[in-house]
This record gives C-alpha cells, sequence and structure tokens, in this order.
C-alpha cells in the first residue's frame, strides 16, 4: 500500500485513502497511519506522508483572511496535478504568496 499524501484543504489536515476508493479522512494530530474504515471504507492501513514542517506550514496558512486560500498540496498529489496548482510550497512561498495577494487587494 502506497503512502497517504498529507494535504491541507480550507486550513483542514486531510488525507485522501491511496487505494483509490475515494474515501478521505481528517488527520488526527499526531497520527502516522490510518484505517480506512467507515460505511464505504475499504478497509486498507496505510502510513501518512506528513511534511516535517506541517505545524509552520499551518500557522502560515492561518494568517490568510479567507479559509478557502488556506491549502498546501505536497509533490505528487493528484488534485494538485489535476488543477495545475502549486506543490510542495515551502514556509516562504506561502509567505511570498500571501503577501502578493494582501498588496493585490490593496490597489
Amino acid at each position: 500500500m502506497s503512502n497517504g499524501l498529507v494535504y491541507v484543504n480550507f486550513g483542514r489536515v486531510i488525507v485522501d485513502c491511496p487505494s483509490g476508493c475515494g474515501n478521505a479522512f481528517m488527520v488526527p494530530m499526531g497520527a502516522t497511519s490510518l484505517e480506512c474504515e467507515g460505511d464505504a471504507g475499504c478497509a486498507a492501513v496505510f502510513p501518512l506522508s506528513i511534511p516535517s514542517n506541517l505545524s509552520e506550514i499551518l500557522t502560515e496558512l492561518n494568517k490568510r483572511p479567507n479559509r478557502a486560500n488556506r491549502n498546501w498540496y505536497p509533490e505528487g498529489h493528484p488534485v494538485a496535478i489535476k488543477a495545475a496548482i502549486p506543490m510542495n510550497q515551502s514556509v516562504t512561498d506561502l509567505v511570498q504568496e500571501r503577501e502578493w495577494h494582501e498588496a493585490e487587494e490593496v490597489v
């Protein structure tokens, strides 16, 4: 079983089941693996690929006033690839992105 790629969506830490069943889960703080459970769960147990600087990523994303803009995707995440959006942004990248949008709103 491949690792579940942890990402941030609307400020929530999420992982999609890597089996392809379509389920997604909020990631509990400190978790290193999850089981795809529930009525539609496939029962796959999978390790999580969590960025080592997740807390810094969340701190920076939470500075954005609009929750819809609090997103971060790891390299190779299928949603980011399909939507052609940035992947594996550093905290510095996120700061620059926020500052650019703030400056754009002032104009």
